[in-house]
């Protein structure tokens, strides 16, 4: 009676609890308030505002990415910044709640972000390179649509830049020694960047030839490696080469504006000269012997 009464009992408490138990339901789909439909984000961040019901996360997304998450209050207000290029983009939203239900997607939104232009950057001369001049062009990139203007020391050395698939680029005339350069961006809205720089020094006269001296001309080397020595100007670095059979050899000198150090004399082996081949000596004639005088002597 006892095991009756026990099944009785936790049938009736299933029972009551199926009955009584509410049904899960997804939660409604959100609403975005901000951007509206159609409109021009000038200013950064993009920020996009929408409502909810309490308790539940705010996907956003664009096409099937996800590209922000907004959380609502109390009142069910959520917002978020998304990190978006300059265009046209077309988002929406829906809710999940904590078991994982999702709501329907909201209407979709599709406003144009077009935010001031960024800072222009420079590509060459590299920073703190020295190159030859006294022309050298200057390139570097910026936003597509843009001009870009290249000051120095508060003068305009170029204005109305173009910018092609990203890239700028201008000739410009300098004289020889450091120059640091600014580069401001402009869009079609008229709006301006904030400055790049650029540091370079520019050097348009050849270094002095070198001097050897040692070993000195016409002088005889007994020995299997050379030892050179000379001067030259301070800074620069040449490499020397044997000249091969009387013919002139250019020294191999580094590009300009590469890094420049004084190394070691360079050892030098010169190539051994051929042995002169002599004539064969003949053999000495033959001389016979005393007793052969002997015997002639006696006939």
């Amino acid at each position: 009676m006892r095991v009756v009464r026990s099944s009785v009992v936790v049938g009736v408490a299933f029972s009551l609890m199926l009955v009584g138990s509410p049904a899960w339901a997804a939660p409604a789909a959100p609403s975005i308030t901000s951007p509206v439909e159609g409109a021009e984000v000038l200013e950064g961040p993009v920020v996009v505002t929408g409502t909810s019901q309490p308790g539940v996360f705010v996907p956003i997304y664009e096409g099937t990415d996800q590209v922000g998450l907004g959380v609502p209050d109390d009142a069910g207000i959520w917002s978020t910044e998304l990190g978006l290029a300059d265009g046209v983009h077309t988002i929406r939203a829906r809710a999940v709640d904590l078991n994982g239900d999702q709501s329907p997607y909201s209407d979709a939104v599709t406003f144009t972000i077009d935010l001031p232009p960024a800072s222009p950057g420079f590509t060459a001369p590299g920073a703190n390179a020295t190159v030859q001049g006294p022309s050298v062009q200057v390139r570097g990139t910026a936003e597509n649509g843009a001009t870009v203007t290249v000051i120095e020391d508060g003068e305009v050395l170029a204005a109305g830049v173009a910018v092609s698939s990203g890239v700028w680029i201008t000739t410009l005339p300098f004289t020889d020694g450091a120059h640091t350069l600014s580069a401001l961006a402009t869009d079609a809205r008229g709006r301006e960047s904030t400055l790049a720089s650029r540091t370079f020094s520019v050097d348009s006269v050849p270094p002095a030839a070198p001097v050897i001296t040692g070993p000195t001309s016409g002088s005889f080397v007994g020995s299997a490696t050379v030892n050179v020595n000379g001067t030259a100007e301070a800074g620069p670095s040449a490499s020397w080469r044997a000249r091969p059979s009387g013919a002139r050899q250019r020294p191999t000198v580094p590009a300009r504006g590469a890094r420049r150090s004084v190394g070691s004399p360079t050892a030098l082996t010169p190539t051994p000269r051929p042995r002169a081949t002599l004539p064969a000596i003949p053999a000495p004639p033959r001389i016979p012997s005393p007793s052969w005088w002997t015997r002639s002597s006696q006939r």
